[in-house]
């Protein structure tokens, strides 16, 4: 982050800045120039800001209070759960699925998934939910995954890797 001040400051110091949800690291300058690292706390909002009067020019006249420096910090990967309310086995040709996201994502797309003997169709939803259908190919075993890193979120993190989950689709169950 740096700081510029319209003139030379002579008492400007770290413990001058006012941050919510982080640290300043390595601050160095003088004059009217200053910098330093922020390294946010946690997720969320990080935020800076220097009150009034904290540091004054040769003539003793203090600095105006500086605007609200905002961030948004995002370093979460999104979790996923895959889930259905068919019980398994099942005869359907087309089984109704349910994606939840542990925080909003930007998209999904069928080939997220790592899927055996099924297909992926219907992809609807939003943020954090989301449904789509597995049609089988043949009676036996279905399996699907979301792999780690497919899906995004709006920081750009990637999802955490997917439980397995299996569904046995028998096409002669009665």
């Amino acid at each position: 982050i740096n700081i510029t001040f319209s003139k030379n400051v002579n008492d400007f110091i770290e413990s001058d800045i006012i941050i919510t949800n982080g640290k300043i690291d390595q601050f160095s300058g003088g004059g009217s120039n200053y910098e330093f690292y922020l390294n946010p706390d946690s997720d969320g909002e990080v935020t800076v800001k220097i009150n009034a009067n904290t540091a004054s020019d040769s003539d003793g006249n203090g600095n105006y209070q500086s605007k609200l420096f905002s961030v948004l910090y995002d370093r979460t990967s999104p979790e996923v759960i895959l889930s259905t309310n068919v019980e398994t086995p099942t005869q359907l040709k087309s089984i109704p699925m349910y994606l939840t996201f542990s925080e909003p994502i930007v998209n999904v797309h069928k080939l997220d998934f790592s899927i055996t003997n099924g297909e992926i169709k219907n992809i609807q939803g939003f943020n954090t939910s989301y449904t789509f259908d597995i049609i089988p190919i043949k009676a036996g075993y279905i399996g699907l995954s979301i792999p780690a890193g497919k899906i995004k979120d709006s920081a750009g993190n990637g999802n955490v890797a997917s439980e397995y989950f299996t569904i046995k689709y028998d096409n002669n169950i009665y």
